[in-house]
């Protein structure tokens, strides 16, 4: 579509599987057939749905609405939302535990993260992370989460077991979407405003910058491009 921005998608193939895509502007998920292309179902979400994320399995999919502070929970097997839970101000990037128990929403607008605890669809805990926080990922063992904060240009590192922040890794000046090794030992990082990527060692702490030609490197969208975004915003895949 013109002026979309491609968004990340889940790992996985197979001929039935699912692709959900958040349409910010029209308050939808669009559910697509993988092996049709066509849209099997048209779900009304929250305000302004951002951030998306599959459950393990895929029963469930999780929706953060932007525009009214709350993370809607949809089931799978008949495309209906099931509940929503509140959550704080802008909710953008959105990401799931490896084990699926926990989902952390990145609060853009309240600069914290919300942990669900998916078995009760309720807010466990409230993190305090850096300014305007956009995305989440976790290590391979999901015993630190990693939350982009593309305002105070930073990377908190979490350790989820006690839901502490432990440290802050660099980020350049617009850190938006990253991704970390499997080893965890580094993070590379996109600098939306600095136009380059930046290799970070979790553990040392030294950041390697790596220019790119194109201009606002992302893998997700920061709190600052939203205002001029287009649908779809994000995606996300599941497979039998």
């Amino acid at each position: 579509m013109p002026g979309a921005t491609p968004a990340p998608v889940g790992p996985g193939s197979g001929s039935c599987g699912r692709v959900y895509v958040t349409n910010q502007q029209d308050n939808t998920l669009s559910v697509i057939d993988a092996r049709s292309y066509k849209v099997v179902a048209t779900v009304k979400a929250g305000k302004a749905p951002e951030g998306v994320a599959v459950a393990p399995g895929g029963r469930h999919v999780y929706i953060a609405n932007n525009g009214s502070a709350q993370v809607s929970v949809l089931g799978t097997r008949n495309n209906k939302i099931t509940t929503t839970v509140p959550v704080e101000k802008s909710p953008t990037g959105v990401g799931l535990s490896p084990d699926g128990r926990s989902l952390y929403v990145a609060n853009g607008g309240s600069n914290t993260v919300s942990v669900i605890d998916t078995g009760t669809n309720r807010v466990a805990a409230r993190i305090s992370v850096g300014k305007s926080p956009v995305s989440v990922t976790f290590s391979r063992d999901g015993s630190t989460a990693y939350v982009a904060n593309s305002g105070s240009g930073s990377l908190s590192v979490i350790n989820t077991p006690t839901h502490k922040v432990t440290g802050n890794l660099t980020g350049g000046h617009s850190p938006v979407g990253f991704v970390v090794t499997p080893d965890g030992k580094s993070a590379y990082i996109a600098d939306e405003v600095a136009a380059r990527v930046l290799a970070v060692g979790t553990r040392t702490r030294k950041a390697t910058a790596v220019p790119v030609s194109a201009k606002g490197p992302s893998t997700w969208r920061s709190a600052q491009t939203a205002k001029r975004s287009t649908p779809p915003f994000s995606a996300r895949a599941r497979y039998p």
